[in-house]
């Protein structure tokens, strides 16, 4: 019979301990690359095995007085065991070898040929139960995984990267955050959502950026399954330009969330007629020197231009569609007129009132912001010769009608920016007369994106839903 282990003797082999963390590196490389469905991507291993050893030290803490050899002996086994058979159907094996007994009666290498004392059997019981805990939960994170980014599609090491976190709801739930909703678990997880028109939702580190304000459209419109006044936190709203479809709604969100309002001067000086404190007011030119620093991460404003529909293409169409669509009523016109009331047709948004915004958040991911689909300018085309490339890309569609003038521009801003994965904008708005019909098709301008650079990633989602990107992987740091 074995005998009790003494508190001295156990002390005496409290040494074993020494090299655990190394012990623990090779073991957990060797279950991943075990366990990985495609036999996996060191790289993307190592991004995360810090957080796996800390898992691992956890359990440690929680044993105490385990030895760390039973530990990598049972984990070596599992290892082994799954490679000729199924997990389940091995474990009472598993734990009579490591509890200190032969299984099925016979003697192993690996087993003791006689059962353990019951202060010994307890305490490898616990080490079993604690081991297969952890390895269980790795495999379940892998599987869920906290969300799939959009780049995975075209690079296992980013597909890979975060599959031993768990599934994060922030990043499957259609709650804006800045309604209540969650934030990402992962400080490096952005989350973007498309809320019609040009409103877009970033949410990062903790701070929430509000990207263009118009939600309450109308009742002409689909229900976008969020009012204006359900907006409750923000730090930072960036409006493109000032037509009431792009904010109408900044100067109520503004007040009631205390975010700072950015804007060119045109849009600012509509903002100032409206019940919003002027101290949250920032006007820009676009011109260059106006860095805005936030926790995190810092915006660019760069001078774009407003699209320009050919007249000659929009003028037939709005006549086509003005014979068949149904007029509003008279309550939907005084709807309208409110609405409107809150934006500025200025002829000075179209060289002097748009602003492109470029984010870059502090690991080095990079988005670039723009809210119509007119022509680059010479200051977007400075400002990129500077940075090279973005990783992401919130562009609006062109109001041209016609898909060979609206991939003429999409193909424009492709080049400009450069980047790996682009978000329509805009594609849902009526294209010049207020139009609720008519929607911009997307598909004939990523086709052509794909037919000029295969590896860029088009990602056009429904209201609200969210896209999540690992920003620590990012162009800066050759991802």
């Amino acid at each position: 019979m074995a005998s009790e282990v003494t508190r001295d003797g156990f002390e005496a082999r409290v040494g074993v301990l020494e090299h655990e963390v190394e012990s623990e590196k090779r073991i957990t490389r060797y279950i991943l690359e075990q366990t990985r469905r495609n036999g996996d991507d060191l790289p993307a291993v190592k991004t995360r095995l810090d957080r796996v050893e800390h898992r691992l030290d956890g359990v440690e803490q929680r044993l105490g007085g385990v030895e760390r050899k039973d530990l990598a002996e049972l984990s070596r086994d599992l290892v082994v065991e799954r490679n000729g058979e199924t997990l389940t159907w091995n474990l009472p094996k598993i734990v009579r070898c490591h509890a200190g007994g032969a299984p099925d009666g016979r003697s192993s290498k690996r087993c003791s040929a006689e059962p353990a004392s019951k202060g010994a059997f307890m305490k490898r019981l616990l080490a079993i139960l604690a081991t297969l805990s952890v390895i269980t939960a790795c495999g379940s994170a892998a599987a869920a995984r906290p969300f799939t980014d959009p780049r995975g599609e075209r690079s296992d090491t980013i597909d890979q990267a975060a599959a031993m976190e768990p599934r994060d709801p922030a990043c499957h739930a259609r709650t804006l955050v800045s309604a209540g909703g969650a934030f990402p678990r992962n400080p490096h997880t952005l989350a973007v959502r498309w809320v019609g028109f040009s409103n877009f939702e970033l949410v990062y580190n903790g701070r929430i950026i509000l990207l263009d304000a118009y939600y309450d459209r109308g009742s002409e419109y689909p229900p976008l399954g969020v009012a204006a006044s359900d907006i409750k936190s923000a730090d930072l709203m960036l409006l493109g330009h000032g037509h009431f479809d792009h904010m109408s709604d900044a100067a109520s969100i503004g007040a009631r969330t205390k975010a700072l309002l950015v804007g060119a001067a045109v849009t600012t000086d509509k903002l100032r007629t409206q019940p919003i404190p002027i101290q949250q007011i920032k006007t820009v030119t676009g011109r260059g020197d106006e860095m805005i620093k936030l926790d995190h991460l810092t915006v660019e404003p760069i001078l774009g231009r407003h699209g320009e529909p050919a007249k000659e293409v929009t003028a037939v169409m709005d006549r086509a569609l003005d014979e068949v669509m149904p007029p509003p009523t008279p309550e939907q016109k005084t709807e309208s007129a409110t609405i409107r009331s809150r934006g500025t047709n200025s002829p000075r948004v179209i060289d002097e009132g748009t602003i492109a915004y470029l984010i870059t958040l502090d690991d080095g991911f990079r988005i670039l912001y723009r809210d119509s689909g007119g022509r680059v300018t010479d200051y977007e085309r400075a400002a990129m010769a500077r940075v090279g490339r973005v990783d992401l890309a919130l562009v609006a569609v062109s109001g041209d009608y016609i898909n060979p003038l609206m991939v003429k521009l999409a193909l424009e801003h492709m080049r400009a920016y450069k980047p790996d994965v682009i978000m329509p904008a805009h594609h849902d708005a009526p294209v010049t007369a207020g139009h609720v019909a008519q929607w911009r098709a997307t598909e004939p301008l990523f086709q052509a994106m794909k037919d000029q650079n295969p590896d860029i990633v088009t990602v056009s989602k429904e209201y609200r839903e969210p896209v999540c990107f690992n920003t620590e992987m990012n162009v800066q740091r050759g991802y």
